[in-house]
């Protein structure tokens, strides 16, 4: 028995002595990164702005609320980028964003994050949470941001003159043409939340105004730009502040009433009640997500139902597949209609894992396009080419034997040439395609319809 009680102490403890171990390498093992409470918040300022310009008086009030710069609180410096600047420098903005977004998750463990943009600023948030990228964001925030586009400057002219000011002082806003009213990038915009109708991120879009003795030049304007166009961002919440008492008059000459700080469209980002506004859209708890006009039973996908593809697509559609959204927010995959040039791009560009590429684009007829981003990645990569050299022809139909040639350079397949004679098909020898074609069928991609392969008919949707 002595013996049994001795064994069972010397067990014991050599028990503490590894629990006193494991907890003493606990103690200075490198902390594990804590999930946060709420995802970090990024600030995105607006045209002459920056971190410090735009948003010292917010970070200051973020970090009172309880965020920390550098953790949770970011605020990123538009100057930093680097690379062309054209008439698309938006959707460049956008993209050099989102790549500062994806950095950020990444150094902090966060798997979304709020973000919150003044002015021109805005519109990049905007687009920030839409398509692609609208998986990186959790809420969005616009303050004082033109949703519709600003007022041309042929638009603005006849408006200067009646109140007897001069054109000129516009020029110092910074105001570029991607910003204007029908722009190629506002376009874009409105085109990829058209067709990425059901990634939607709830956003709240505040607009500010004078609170009494608005001129009447600017009536119903902040500075250049309509109120009724900064709330202009369908399904997101909206809030109006009226700050402060306008000018008894305008200033003669150079309009400086819309740069000095008694500007609504200055005061917006430095309101306390815009701020008060703000935190508690990011901080409330998340709400479902919006109810679709089908509801409750939505007929997702119905055309494929009993379709002889079905089992195959299925698996796809959501994460490959070029599908849409009708006016009832149901999501469609029209399974037998032909393939545009730009919707099998994208399957394209998804399936090989490659980055929607934001930015300026040499085809004439991809600005304004939804798949601008994915025709862009896929030319960046070498895998297409346009129809001609400023046109890639985004809407219209995919031969079969486009589709093949494109499969085969994704895949860096090898191909025999052409006019061998040993075409795998009876109507593709001497066709542009044949050797595409027939490395396609050699790698089991394609089987052609009874020996034949019809190289110049669209492509289904199906196929």
């Amino acid at each position: 028995m002595p013996l049994l009680i001795r064994r069972s102490r010397s067990l014991l403890l050599s028990l503490m002595l590894i629990l006193f171990a494991a907890l003493l390498a606990s103690a200075f093992a490198a902390p594990a990164r804590a999930a946060t409470a709420r995802p970090p918040v990024v600030l995105v300022h607006g045209t002459n702005g920056g971190p410090q310009i735009t948003w010292a008086t917010t970070i200051a009030a973020f970090e009172q609320a309880g965020y920390q710069s550098g953790s949770t609180l970011f605020a990123i410096d538009l100057s930093k980028r680097t690379g062309e600047e054209q008439d698309l420098s938006l959707l460049a903005d956008t993209a050099y964003v989102a790549d500062e977004v994806r950095k950020i998750m990444a150094n902090t463990g966060a798997a979304q994050v709020d973000v919150v943009g003044h002015s021109r600023g805005g519109l990049i948030v905007r687009l920030l949470a839409t398509g692609e990228t609208a998986s990186l964001v959790h809420r969005a925030v616009t303050l004082d941001t033109p949703h519709a586009g600003v007022l041309s400057r042929e638009q603005m002219a006849p408006l200067f003159k009646a109140a007897n000011l001069d054109p000129a002082f516009r020029a110092l806003l910074g105001i570029t043409s991607d910003v204007e009213v029908g722009s190629a990038t506002i376009s874009t915009m409105l085109a990829r939340e058209r067709r990425f109708a059901d990634r939607r991120v709830p956003a709240l879009a505040v607009a500010s105004t004078w609170r009494e003795g608005v001129p009447a030049f600017l009536a119903g304007h902040d500075g250049v730009v309509s109120v009724a166009s900064q709330l202009a961002w369908p399904g997101a919440a909206t809030f109006t502040a009226r700050l402060g008492p306008a000018p008894d008059q305008l200033a003669g000459g150079i309009d400086m009433t819309v740069l000095d700080t008694n500007n609504p469209h200055v005061q917006s980002h430095e309101s306390a009640e815009v701020f008060t506004k703000v935190l508690a859209f990011l901080q409330a708890p998340d709400a479902p997500a919006p109810a679709r006009a089908c509801e409750p039973a939505c007929a997702d996908f119905a055309a494929l139902k009993g379709h002889w593809a079905e089992a195959e697509i299925s698996p796809f559609l959501r994460t490959r597949l070029p599908y849409a959204v009708d006016s009832q927010g149901q999501l469609v995959f029209e399974a037998n209609r032909p393939m545009t040039r730009a919707e099998f791009i994208y399957g394209l560009v998804k399936s090989l894992g490659l980055t929607e590429r934001l930015g300026a684009t040499t085809f004439a007829d991809m600005r304004g396009h939804w798949a601008l981003g994915y025709v862009e990645a896929a030319t960046q990569a070498g895998l297409v080419k346009g129809i001609t050299p400023d046109a890639f022809g985004p809407d219209e139909p995919l031969s079969r034997a486009a589709a093949a040639t494109l499969v085969v350079r994704a895949k860096a397949l090898a191909t025999s040439g052409q006019g061998s004679g040993a075409s795998r098909f009876a109507d593709t020898h001497g066709h542009w395609a044949e050797a595409y074609i027939d490395a396609a069928a050699d790698a089991g991609i394609v089987k052609g319809d009874g020996g034949t392969f019809r190289p110049d008919a669209s492509m289904t949707m199906a196929e």
